[in-house]
Protein backbone atom coordinates (compact mmCIF):
# COMPACT_ATOMS: atom_id res chain seq x y z
CA UNK A 1 0.00 0.00 0.00
CA UNK A 2 1.05 3.56 -0.64
CA UNK A 3 0.92 4.33 3.09
CA UNK A 4 3.82 1.90 3.61
CA UNK A 5 6.10 3.74 1.20
CA UNK A 6 8.31 6.66 2.01
CA UNK A 7 9.27 8.83 -0.96
CA UNK A 8 12.82 10.09 -0.71
CA UNK A 9 14.17 12.98 -2.71
CA UNK A 10 17.80 13.98 -2.80
CA UNK A 11 18.07 17.46 -4.26
CA UNK A 12 21.84 17.84 -4.12
CA UNK A 13 22.15 16.37 -7.59
CA UNK A 14 19.24 15.26 -9.75
CA UNK A 15 19.37 12.97 -12.70
CA UNK A 16 17.45 10.19 -14.37
CA UNK A 17 19.22 6.94 -14.93
CA UNK A 18 19.23 3.20 -14.38
CA UNK A 19 18.75 1.79 -10.88
CA UNK A 20 22.17 0.10 -10.78
CA UNK A 21 23.73 3.56 -11.04
CA UNK A 22 21.85 4.65 -7.91
CA UNK A 23 22.94 1.46 -6.17
CA UNK A 24 26.58 2.05 -7.15
CA UNK A 25 26.37 5.66 -6.00
CA UNK A 26 24.88 4.62 -2.67
CA UNK A 27 27.25 1.76 -1.93
CA UNK A 28 30.32 3.32 -3.54
CA UNK A 29 29.93 6.72 -1.93
CA UNK A 30 28.35 5.93 1.42
CA UNK A 31 30.33 2.96 2.64
CA UNK A 32 34.02 2.78 3.46
CA UNK A 33 35.81 0.63 0.87
CA UNK A 34 36.39 -2.30 3.24
CA UNK A 35 32.77 -2.23 4.45
CA UNK A 36 31.47 -2.11 0.86
CA UNK A 37 33.73 -4.97 -0.21
CA UNK A 38 32.67 -7.11 2.74
CA UNK A 39 28.92 -6.68 2.16
CA UNK A 40 28.62 -5.74 -1.50
CA UNK A 41 27.51 -9.06 -2.94
CA UNK A 42 24.83 -9.56 -0.28
CA UNK A 43 23.55 -6.00 -0.79
CA UNK A 44 23.38 -6.37 -4.58
CA UNK A 45 21.53 -9.67 -4.17
CA UNK A 46 19.14 -8.04 -1.69
CA UNK A 47 18.51 -5.20 -4.16
CA UNK A 48 17.74 -7.77 -6.86
CA UNK A 49 15.31 -9.64 -4.60
CA UNK A 50 13.53 -6.38 -3.79
CA UNK A 51 13.24 -5.53 -7.49
CA UNK A 52 11.62 -8.92 -8.10
CA UNK A 53 9.37 -8.51 -5.07
CA UNK A 54 8.32 -5.12 -6.46
CA UNK A 55 7.29 -6.71 -9.76
CA UNK A 56 10.40 -6.34 -11.92
CA UNK A 57 10.61 -9.36 -14.24
CA UNK A 58 13.10 -10.50 -16.85
CA UNK A 59 16.05 -8.85 -15.12
CA UNK A 60 18.45 -11.60 -14.10
CA UNK A 61 20.94 -11.08 -11.30
CA UNK A 62 23.94 -11.39 -13.63
CA UNK A 63 22.61 -8.53 -15.75
CA UNK A 64 22.16 -6.37 -12.63
CA UNK A 65 25.70 -7.23 -11.50
CA UNK A 66 27.15 -6.26 -14.88
CA UNK A 67 25.28 -2.94 -14.90
CA UNK A 68 26.29 -2.29 -11.29
CA UNK A 69 29.98 -2.89 -12.06
CA UNK A 70 29.79 -0.63 -15.12
CA UNK A 71 28.10 2.05 -13.02
CA UNK A 72 31.04 2.09 -10.61
CA UNK A 73 33.52 2.46 -13.45
CA UNK A 74 31.57 5.18 -15.25
CA UNK A 75 29.25 7.04 -12.93
CA UNK A 76 31.20 6.59 -9.70
CA UNK A 77 34.39 8.07 -11.06
CA UNK A 78 32.50 10.90 -12.76
CA UNK A 79 30.68 11.66 -9.52
CA UNK A 80 33.95 11.92 -7.61
CA UNK A 81 35.42 14.28 -10.20
CA UNK A 82 32.31 16.47 -10.45
CA UNK A 83 31.91 16.74 -6.70
CA UNK A 84 35.56 17.67 -6.41
CA UNK A 85 35.14 20.36 -9.04
CA UNK A 86 32.02 21.83 -7.47
CA UNK A 87 32.87 21.73 -3.77
CA UNK A 88 34.31 24.59 -1.75
CA UNK A 89 37.86 23.44 -1.05
CA UNK A 90 38.55 26.55 0.99
CA UNK A 91 37.82 24.76 4.24
CA UNK A 92 38.91 21.49 5.79
CA UNK A 93 35.38 20.06 5.79
CA UNK A 94 35.06 20.47 2.01
CA UNK A 95 38.51 19.00 1.44
CA UNK A 96 37.71 15.98 3.63
CA UNK A 97 34.37 15.44 1.87
CA UNK A 98 36.03 15.38 -1.55
CA UNK A 99 38.90 13.21 -0.33
CA UNK A 100 36.54 10.66 1.22
CA UNK A 101 34.15 10.51 -1.74
CA UNK A 102 36.97 10.27 -4.26
CA UNK A 103 38.65 7.48 -2.31
CA UNK A 104 35.40 5.54 -1.95
CA UNK A 105 34.24 5.92 -5.54
CA UNK A 106 37.64 5.24 -7.10
CA UNK A 107 38.17 2.22 -4.83
CA UNK A 108 34.81 0.87 -5.97
CA UNK A 109 35.73 1.50 -9.61
CA UNK A 110 39.06 -0.33 -9.23
CA UNK A 111 37.34 -3.25 -7.50
CA UNK A 112 34.68 -3.35 -10.23
CA UNK A 113 37.34 -3.36 -12.95
CA UNK A 114 39.08 -6.29 -11.24
CA UNK A 115 35.84 -8.28 -11.10
CA UNK A 116 35.05 -7.49 -14.75
CA UNK A 117 38.58 -8.55 -15.78
CA UNK A 118 38.27 -11.85 -13.91
CA UNK A 119 34.90 -12.48 -15.53
CA UNK A 120 36.28 -11.74 -18.99
CA UNK A 121 39.17 -14.16 -18.48
CA UNK A 122 37.06 -16.96 -17.01
CA UNK A 123 33.96 -16.50 -19.13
Amino acid sequence: PAADRLPVEHDQARSVGPGPYDLAYLLGGSLAADMRAAHEEALVEHYHRELARGGVRDYPLDRLRAAYLLAHRVAGTATAVLIGAGTDLGNERGVELVRTMAHRHFSAAVDAARVASRQAVSG
